[in-house]
């Protein structure tokens, strides 16, 4: 039986939210480590991520997960073991060995998401004189995914300063050149690596990027259709352009001051959908049928719960209505009525814009109109009630006087 957790190193105590931001995080480290200058470590990568479909298959299901653990602890398996495992420190050993061990630590700590400790060890690899472009990609990475942009560029060009003839390297370059808006130079290096490997298929799927940073989809999806009528069976290619598309529809989503992303407008939306159906269209995964139950979810219609305020007063004011159709007649309640109808209907929101609504802290302007009118005909009908009768009251002490 497979030990999802060992395999995966996942704690066993994530649950919800919390598992599912693992899972995400896990999948987007070995998505980069399919692009390994290693080839083992590459097809490793692909294995795992073929795995991580499996398992979030299953741990993210409530029943599902329930009934593994109960075989896993049946078969005897740990987990104890993996959580405990550190990447072990180099004895003294000789000089090319040592090197190889630590590049294996630095590419351990990378796999375990222990970022700054694979960037010391990377630096003190290199400090020593080494250069192995298995070093520069761990380093490069691991500064990309702390968000040290400017560093990883760094060290990029430095590994292709040092080997020229380094596509894989060129390629991450440009990669990251295109992600902070440099898309000619991107495009510059990428087109280096074509004119001497003309059939290198990352470099495709690198241009598919650089394209859909532009905002070219029209050119990003020829590229596309170029490279599957050539390589239909190209496997890791689509896996690639597949993570193009994700990483496109995560540049659509807007941060709020608080970091919370939401999707600042109904284009936005519709954006965000496309990208991430293409992506599961490239790439039909256990992870990306979930991105898109998400990604759809986003137009699926409910009550805005937040304006129950000015729900509670329109039907304060219906009932005043009613009860004062002897004096008001008709008209006023029905009113009411319509008005309540009415802005009910437009309060039954598309997911996106309640959940704009909710990052933001902003309403939207039906809700200033629920909370408004509501409080305006409670008002109108508590004071024309009151007016009624008091002049009943009057009029009542006059007959009897």
């Amino acid at each position: 039986m497979i030990n999802y957790y060992q395999e995966l190193d996942i704690p066993q105590e994530l649950t919800g939210k919390e598992l599912e931001a693992y899972l995400k995080k896990t999948r987007q480290r070995l998505i980069l480590r399919t692009n390994a200058p290693n080839p083992e470590k590459a097809l490793e990568a692909e294995r795992k991520l073929k795995l991580l479909d499996e398992a979030i298959s299953i741990l993210c299901d409530k029943s599902k997960r329930a009934k593994y653990d109960k075989q896993l602890a049946k078969s005897g398996s740990s987990t104890e073991a993996a959580a405990a495992r550190q990447p072990e420190q180099p004895q003294t050993q000789s000089t090319d060995a040592s090197v190889e061990v630590l590049i294996s630590v630095a590419e351990d700590m990378y796999n375990a998401g222990n970022l700054q400790n694979a960037i010391n060890t990377c630096n003190k690899i290199l400090a020593n004189g080494v250069k192995d472009k298995r070093v520069y990609y761990v380093l490069a990475v691991s500064y990309y995914e702390l968000n040290k942009t400017d560093e990883a560029l760094k060290v990029l060009q430095n590994a292709v300063a040092e080997n020229p003839d380094n596509f894989e390297m060129i390629l991450y370059l440009a990669r990251l050149s295109a992600l902070i808006g440099r898309t000619n130079e991107a495009e510059k290096f990428i087109n280096i690596v074509l004119e001497k490997q003309p059939d290198n298929t990352f470099a495709y799927a690198s241009l598919v990027e650089v394209e859909l940073i532009r905002g070219n989809n029209a050119r990003a999806e020829q590229i596309i259709a170029d490279i599957n009528n050539r390589y239909p069976n190209d496997a890791v290619f689509k896996t690639n352009v597949s993570s193009a598309f994700e990483r496109a529809a995560k540049r659509v989503v807007s941060v709020a001051k608080n970091g919370a992303g939401y999707l600042a407008s109904k284009q936005d939306a519709e954006k965000y959908v496309t990208y991430v159906t293409k992506a599961h269209d490239l790439n039909p995964s256990e992870h990306m049928k979930n991105e898109l139950d998400i990604a759809q979810g986003q137009f699926r219609k409910r009550f805005d719960v937040a304006n129950w305020k000015g729900f509670a007063c329109l039907l304060v004011a219906c009932l005043l209505t009613l009860l004062s159709i002897g004096e008001m007649g008709t008209l006023p309640f029905i009113v009411c009525v319509l008005a309540t109808i009415v802005l009910t209907y437009f309060n039954f929101k598309e997911n996106w814009q309640i959940q704009r609504k909710i990052a933001t802290g902003k309403n939207d302007p039906v809700d200033y109109i629920f909370i408004l009118l509501g409080l305006a005909l409670v008002i109108v009908a508590a004071i024309v009630k009151f007016a009624f009768n008091l002049a009943q009251e009057s009029l009542k002490m006059k007959y009897e006087s």
